[in-house]
């Protein structure tokens, strides 16, 4: 049918693309949602297997050496394809933790930044103790969780700049949307380079 047509002429107009226009970097996110294995459920007449087929025989392809490079992310590596995670086809995998405080200060400065929401703070450094590991979240806050905090700040100033008090009240108020269980198996994943 044409869906099962269209899929499969996408994949190809797609390694197509990246080999025309090599040297590129090509970016894939949340792999584990598209290359979830050859035992997942395929109630789609076997295009599913065979777009995956293409892409890893793209990807083990000798020619495109130092000419495409593919970086892949997923917050489950354990749901990848282990034929997918094999050299030549996955040759480096990194780990990108929790930020840390330094970082999640940074955060703090960029999103603001980067929202152009005006704003008397000038010490982020207490808001990123603040969302650092505890007892209520053991991880500490992603970057993700910064963003939603900074936007909650202005929503809560009280003439749209953000102040110290609008912002202790956003860190006060946010409920990370992940679960710390579900945190620590994506770390434990990725310790374990599976």
């Amino acid at each position: 049918d044409f869906a099962h047509w269209e899929a499969g002429s996408t994949i190809e107009q797609t390694i197509a693309a990246l080999r025309a226009l090599a040297p590129i970097i090509a970016f894939r996110d949340e792999i584990d949602e598209e290359d979830g294995g050859r035992d997942g459920y395929q109630g789609d007449s076997g295009v599913s297997g065979r777009i995956r087929k293409m892409w890893m025989e793209f990807l083990a392809d000798p020619t495109i050496r130092g000419r495409v490079f593919v970086v892949s992310a997923t917050n489950r590596p354990d749901r990848i394809d282990a034929a997918l995670k094999r050299a030549g086809r996955t040759d480096e995998r990194v780990m990108v933790p929790m930020p840390d405080p330094a970082t999640r200060e940074a955060l703090f400065r960029l999103m603001v930044h980067r929202s152009a929401f005006p704003s008397t703070v000038t010490d982020y450094q207490p808001f990123a103790d603040m969302t650092g590991p505890s007892a209520r979240y053991p991880f500490g806050d992603s970057g993700g969780d910064i963003e939603v905090i900074v936007r909650r700040a202005h929503a809560f100033a009280t003439d749209t700049t953000i102040t110290d008090a609008s912002l202790r009240m956003a860190v006060e108020d946010y409920i990370p949307s992940t679960d710390h269980r579900q945190v620590a198996q994506m770390i434990l994943a990725s310790i374990a380079g599976v």
